[in-house]
């Protein structure tokens, strides 16, 4: 039997909200697989959302308020949503384009390779293979149709550098030093939040690709996806956000996250 996928930790709170009505922490490690501190972690920062509130008969317990339970469910819809969206996506995929590795004409059988975040097709044997339907010469683009398989791709790793809270923000120094110790090459290098931007940018961090200042968790997601190394530099209150949003799905990057050492020049 199929295991259920897995839900980041404040929809599981919810949910067994929900079903089970008021909760203590201790009543909640078990569906999460947290301690009781972590529990206690999570259940602060829903309540301080507005999400949860503890309850009038018990003040060690917490219920789910209507905003907890709007929340739930507009995570849910979006997610069918989203799933409906995907799988409608895929039924449809007849041909794709790809970057031509050599010259290609209409009618070459050929197999699809990902490398260095690119689709990439040649005469060669590959999980992945179809037909040449519009050909081109090296490194032109080329489409390929009547498509089998599934390209053979090992996903990119995300490493979360996380700055400090505002009143202890470091120097850049601290960040570059952060990166050097995580021993870090990325493909991508992504910052979400203004202090992270600015920190990045007066470290010197710089990749093949950024840094890119905007659409962090979309950005890391779809790099690592296509077999990219992410470094991603993000603000206190961004990171914990960003690194359980990366982590869901079974179709999540591995994620590590770093603390950047704070009030360092």
């Amino acid at each position: 039997m199929a295991e259920d996928p897995p839900i980041p930790v404040r929809f599981v709170i919810l949910l067994e909200l929900v079903k089970r009505g008021p909760l203590r922490a201790s009543d909640l490690t078990e569906p999460t697989d947290l301690t009781i501190q972590g529990v206690s972690y999570n259940l602060e920062q829903l309540a301080d959302e507005g999400l949860v509130a503890f309850d009038d008969d018990d003040s060690r317990a917490v219920r789910i308020t209507s905003e907890g339970v709007q929340s739930l469910h507009e995570h849910f819809v979006g997610l069918k949503a989203f799933v409906d969206r995907a799988l409608g996506e895929m039924m449809h995929i007849e041909e794709c384009v790809a970057v031509a590795d050599e010259r290609l004409a209409p009618g070459d059988d050929v197999g699809l390779f990902m490398e260095e975040g690119r689709l990439v097709a040649r005469q060669a044997d590959s999980p992945s293979t179809g037909t040449v339907r519009k050909g081109g010469q090296p490194g032109e683009l080329v489409t390929v149709g009547g498509l089998t398989g599934v390209v053979d791709l090992d996903p990119g790793h995300v490493d979360l550098l996380r700055l400090p809270p505002p009143a202890s923000l470091p120097g850049p120094r601290a960040v570059q030093e952060a990166f050097q110790a995580i021993e870090a090459d990325p493909d991508v290098l992504v910052t979400s939040g203004v202090e992270a931007e600015v920190l990045t940018e007066r470290a010197g961090l710089e990749a093949p690709q950024g840094p890119i200042a905007f659409a962090a968790e979309e950005v890391a997601r779809s790099a690592a996806q296509r077999g990219l190394d992410v470094v991603l530099v993000a603000a206190w209150e961004d990171a914990r956000r960003l690194g359980e949003a990366l982590r869901g799905g079974e179709e999540g990057p591995t994620v590590d996250v770093h603390s950047v050492d704070a009030d360092r020049d």
